[in-house]
C-alpha cells in the first residue's frame, strides 16, 4: 500500500489512508504530540489508540548559553521544526539575544508552525516546502542568499 502522505495541519492524502474507519490505529508519540494527526484520524472514523513512547522536554540551559554560541555578525538563520521547539526557544533565552532571534530569518517546517513564529514576535518568517532535512536546507539557502543579496546583516 502507498504510504500516506501527512501535509499541514494534519491533512492525509492518498487514496489508501482516506477510508480510515474501523480497526484502531496507533500512534507513536510524545505526550502532547501528533494531537492534529490524532484528530484527523478520529474525525474520518477510525479509534486512534496513542502510544505515549518517549517524553518530551525542555533544555535546561542558561538564558545567555545559546548567546555565547552566536557569531557576533552575520546573519542568523534560526530553524524550527516544531510549535514546541519554538517555545522551548523562545522560553530559553535571555531578552537580548530574544530580540535579535526575532529581527533574524526564521525558517519553519511548513505554514503552520511559520505562523507560530510570526504570532511569537519573529518578524522574517517563511516555510520550508516540508518538514525534511532537503526541504529545510533548501530554504535556509535561500534565505541566506537573499540575506547577501541584499546586503543585510554584514
Amino acid at each position: 500500500a502507498p504510504e500516506a502522505v501527512i501535509e499541514e495541519a494534519g491533512k492525509i492524502s492518498r487514496e489508501s489512508v482516506v477510508r480510515v474507519a474501523g480497526p484502531v490505529k496507533a500512534i507513536a508519540k510524545a505526550p502532547g504530540g501528533r494531537r492534529l494527526l490524532a484528530r484527523e484520524f478520529r474525525r474520518r472514523g477510525a479509534e486512534v489508540a496513542p502510544a505515549l513512547v518517549y517524553r518530551r522536554g525542555r533544555p535546561v540551559v542558561a538564558p545567555d548559553e545559546l548567546a555565547r554560541h552566536l557569531p557576533s555578525r552575520g546573519v542568523v538563520v534560526t530553524t524550527v521544526t516544531s510549535g514546541e521547539v519554538l517555545d522551548n526557544l523562545v522560553h530559553m533565552v535571555d531578552a537580548r539575544t530574544l530580540a535579535r532571534l526575532r529581527a533574524a530569518p526564521l525558517v519553519a517546517a511548513g505554514e503552520r508552525v511559520a505562523g507560530l513564529g510570526r504570532r511569537a514576535g519573529f518578524r522574517d518568517v517563511s516555510a520550508a516546502r516540508g518538514p525534511d532535512p532537503e526541504s529545510l536546507v533548501r530554504e535556509i539557502a535561500s534565505r541566506l542568499r537573499d540575506h547577501r543579496d541584499s546586503g543585510a546583516g554584514q
